[in-house]
């Protein structure tokens, strides 16, 4: 009897069927993958924002009104398309007497829900 070599056509149909599984399995995760990429690219954006801010009111002198203890300032829309908003509100005495709390807080939207990043400090009220 004469033996060939090679593959026959049930085990290339097998390999193919075990490979296209895999596929198929790789590409499930595509989406979720660019999903996290994106909300990565959102909260890093939004940190940007909020440190900007923390920079911004760390200038401000300690009797600055913008230091004052109020309720939370208006929110600046900074970016249209994610729709940014950054706002921020000063506590008086916290933790500690001639501290204050200064909590900048950036709300964003994703294309699922809202998201919030919020960043604090204490300024010495000197």
């Amino acid at each position: 009897m004469n033996k060939s070599s090679g593959f026959t056509i049930i085990e290339v149909i097998v390999t193919m069927v075990i490979l296209s599984l895999g596929i198929l399995g790789i590409a499930r995760l595509m989406p979720l993958g660019a999903r996290v990429s994106q909300h990565a690219r959102l909260l890093t954006r939004a940190s940007e924002y909020a440190q900007q801010k923390l920079e911004e009111i760390k200038t401000f002198k300690s009797n600055d009104a913008r230091l004052s203890a109020v309720i939370p300032t208006e929110p600046e829309l900074l970016d249209t398309v994610f729709q940014f908003q950054r706002w921020y509100t000063v506590t008086d005495d916290v933790p500690m007497t001639d501290m204050k709390l200064v909590v900048v807080t950036v709300a964003y939207k994703t294309t699922i829900r809202q998201d919030t990043l919020r960043m604090r400090t204490y300024i010495a009220k000197n």
